[in-house]
């Protein structure tokens, strides 16, 4: 793969990520949750959408391995009790159920499950093959905007702030850009983000700077944006 595959492609590639210096459990998880929740709306069981929150909320704290347990077994009762004939809900379903449970044991093994899972629920929705195809792949597109979001662009050296440029007022609007977000997309808000980028103007950051340019960029942002987490010091 060429650093042009990896801007221009038009689907995910996660398996290539754990080659990569900007892979991580953490961003694995939270891309997961980020293509989860685009089919939020077929999550019809509050158990099922418990099950993605607690996932999300695990990635930033381990800690949580109890509640995200906890979160699986109900995740998992909400599936059999949801009609298998209803075939976009119980996918969904399914779907969830097996982030949860995937998200305790191996991250990328959760990005590889939501990346494939979300783009088939999407596609077959869709009443023949032409239309599956076109969802399918106009899904996993999404996908990969969201995977080059997170994950930044690997064929680059890894994005440096200056430490000047963190101010507690940077660093603030950084986290609640972080805390509060779109729900239940879970996209950042470009308000917020805007802000943000004025807070790191004012800071000394260079207008042309990749940390401004990213967050001033094109496409949706997530939790676990690359330039987000630079800022907040994550990995």
């Amino acid at each position: 793969m060429t650093e042009v595959d990896w801007l221009t492609a038009p689907e995910p590639h996660p398996i290539f990520l754990q080659t990569t210096p900007y892979f991580s459990e953490r961003k694995a998880r939270l891309f997961a949750v980020a293509c989860c929740r685009r089919i939020w709306s077929l999550l019809i069981d509050d158990r099922s959408r418990r099950a993605v929150e607690v996932a999300e909320v695990f990635a930033d704290d381990p800690r949580l391995a109890q509640e995200l347990t906890v979160a699986y077994y109900a995740a998992n009762v909400a599936l059999l009790a949801t009609d298998p004939l209803e075939e976009c809900y119980h996918a969904a379903a399914s779907l969830a159920n097996a982030v949860a449970y995937a998200s305790a044991r191996h991250g990328c093994e959760s990005t590889r499950l939501a990346a494939t899972a979300v783009a088939d629920t999407v596609a077959d929705a869709r009443i023949d093959l032409v239309a599956y195809k076109t969802a399918r792949a106009e899904e996993l597109a999404a996908q990969a905007v969201l995977l080059r979001d997170i994950f930044g662009n690997p064929f680059q050296p890894p994005l440096i702030a200056d430490p000047s440029w963190l101010t507690t007022s940077v660093v603030a609007l950084a986290q609640a850009a972080y805390e509060h977000r779109q729900l239940p997309g879970g996209e950042l808000d470009p308000a917020r983000l805007a802000v943000l980028c004025d807070a790191l103007l004012d800071a000394g950051c260079p207008a042309e700077h990749e940390l401004l340019l990213h967050l001033r960029g094109p496409g949706v942002h997530v939790r676990g944006c690359h330039a987000v987490n630079i800022i907040l010091d994550r990995q």
